[in-house]
């Protein structure tokens, strides 16, 4: 029985079993940024940058904490791009649709050189559990022209949004509230532009 037979047996057998299996389907989740309507005009041009993270978000994967506090790395639902850079374009969409007319730039970035100010965030915490989503973050402004020689600001922002369902693309949009609303704390203090 271990002749040719049995070889091509054992093959065919193999074969329909890896035939069988399918790969798991993955959610690639995005932060988004509807439309914000306009909050200030006297805004001077602000750049966005760096947003740093704590090690246990430098991961593709959505992390979730259990009802026991442990974290846990999905295998299916990874961020399409890296977590801060996706943060840094989101709060970018969200302050030029919120601060008409200052100009939003990326820092690093060309543009950033002609900013007055500039705004770094930190995030200390952002993750969900199968109910609520949470961010946890503190911003500075920082005059970055003589233009602008205020003081340095900063503040921190701490909410929880509750989940629809603990899926990663309800996931992915509770953690786009989270950033709009930080965004917005942060443009209500941007100081004003000179007259």
């Amino acid at each position: 029985m271990k002749g040719p037979y049995f070889q091509t047996l054992c093959y065919l057998l193999a074969m329909t079993l890896g035939g069988c299996a399918t790969p798991a389907a993955v959610d690639y989740l995005t932060l988004t940024s509807p439309a914000q309507a306009a909050i200030r005009s006297d805004a001077p041009p602000v750049s966005v940058g760096p947003v740093t993270l704590p090690e246990y978000l430098k991961r593709s994967a959505l992390a979730r904490r259990d009802s026991e506090g442990a974290l846990h790395y999905s295998v299916s639902e990874l961020w399409a791009e890296p977590l801060d850079q996706g943060i840094q374009r989101t709060l970018i969409e969200i302050l030029s649709d919120a601060l008409e007319g200052a100009g939003i730039t990326n820092f690093p970035g060309p543009s950033a050189s002609r900013a007055d100010y500039g705004v770094s965030i930190s995030v200390r915490r952002l993750e969900a559990t199968d109910a609520i989503a949470r961010l946890s973050a503190s911003w500075r402004i920082l005059p970055t022209s003589s233009v602008s020689p205020g003081p340095t600001l900063t503040g921190r922002f701490s909410r929880e949004e509750a989940l629809v369902s603990p899926s990663g693309p309800a996931v992915a949009r509770a953690f786009s509230a989270l950033v709009r609303a930080l965004a917005l704390d942060i443009a209500g203090a941007i100081p004003a532009q000179d007259p």
